[in-house]
């Protein structure tokens, strides 16, 4: 976990799109919110372009999973 930190923290924390390489979505959700990370291989290297996240209001919280 102490990795994880450190790296979020440390340069470079976020890159420009390129016009070329791939972008990868990566999601994850839970009971109480949903997060996303936008990424793009540039130089044979994943580098983060975005992250995304928010809660969940208490009537979303209520919905079905499928």
């Amino acid at each position: 976990m102490d990795e994880l930190n450190d790296r979020m923290v440390s340069q470079p924390i976020l890159a420009l799109p390129t016009s070329e390489g791939r972008y990868l979505l990566d999601t994850d959700a839970s009971d109480f919110g949903l997060g996303a990370v936008l990424s793009q291989e540039q130089d044979s290297c994943k580098r983060v372009i975005a992250y995304a996240s928010r809660t969940l209001n208490k009537a979303e919280r209520k919905y079905e999973m499928t």
